[in-house]
């Protein structure tokens, strides 16, 4: 969600003028306080979790964090496509799921029409052009379809990724279980499948109570550095690697991190990327 935090605070006094649209006008956000010294016990707010779609989030430092039941693929075909053709691109849910959304990012590449499934609308997807992604975001449906226009020669599988850039990428089935979500390229040499490119995740659980696994995707096999430190910029921990083309995953335990807010960093010779973390006492 633009121009949001993933907190808001509102003053617990104001009323909502339009409560249907309250980013109509600007509401309260801070109090004056004249005198400092006494007590300001009247003074209250209201905390608002922002863009927490399906109300998973840990709103406290004693949740718990959703753990992924498996992968939801979506197949589509793939080829090689030539600088200035138009190539329909048909994304069909392998397994039915009661809910979607994704990321899907895209190279050498640029969007020309949506052509939205059985139960969609374009309104269940967003383009941004000028950071070469498209956002989905679908329920109760399994199937649809994006024209490109190839801006360069290429092969399907190595211009189209799905990752959670802008919106997570997970999925739903009925009972409410998580799902990871990629595509899966089918080809005369069998099926390729592709996650997100470079990308850093959240780590989870987070806020860090006793251990905490930081997962990264890479789109080639690299060295790697992970770089841990406060928000005095002090580093806290490094750690070095050679990993794998894919999902990695490193897990750090309790007593290797600094209490409060720190920052981690992950750095390839072709990428590099931030997130916070929380670490409780």
């Amino acid at each position: 969600m633009p121009g949001n935090s993933s907190w808001r605070f509102v003053d617990k006094t104001y009323a909502f003028p339009n409560t249907s649209n309250p980013f109509q006008e600007i509401f309260p956000e801070t109090k004056s306080v004249a005198n400092v010294q006494a007590s300001q016990l009247t003074d209250d707010f209201v905390a608002i979790k922002v863009g927490d779609v399906n109300g998973n989030a840990a709103a406290n430092l004693n949740s718990g964090s959703d753990r992924s039941a498996g992968t939801m693929y979506f197949d589509l075909t793939d080829r090689a496509v030539k600088a200035g053709e138009d190539v329909l691109v048909d994304f069909t849910a392998a397994d039915k799921m009661a809910a979607f959304q994704f990321t899907m990012n895209y190279s050498g590449l640029e969007v020309v029409e949506l052509v939205p499934g059985e139960r969609m609308t374009t309104d269940n997807f967003a383009v941004f052009a000028g950071e070469k992604a498209l956002t989905a975001s679908v329920e109760g449906a399994a199937a649809f379809a994006v024209k490109f226009r190839a801006l360069q020669n290429g092969q399907l599988s190595q211009m189209l990724g799905v990752g959670s850039r802008i919106t997570k990428a997970e999925a739903y089935n009925q009972d409410g279980d998580n799902f990871d979500v990629a595509l899966r390229f089918n080809g005369a040499n069998g099926a390729v499948v592709a996650g997100a490119g470079f990308e850093l995740m959240q780590n989870t659980p987070n806020p860090v109570q006793n251990t905490t696994s930081i997962a990264f995707n890479l789109p080639e096999a690299a060295q790697v550095t992970l770089t841990i430190s406060n928000a005095e910029g002090r580093i806290v921990k490094v750690i070095h690697g050679a990993y794998a083309k894919g999902l990695n995953s490193v897990t750090l335990n309790r007593a290797e991190l600094a209490a409060g807010v720190l920052f981690y960093q992950l750095d390839t010779p072709t990428n590099s990327a931030t997130r916070k973390m929380i670490v409780v006492d």
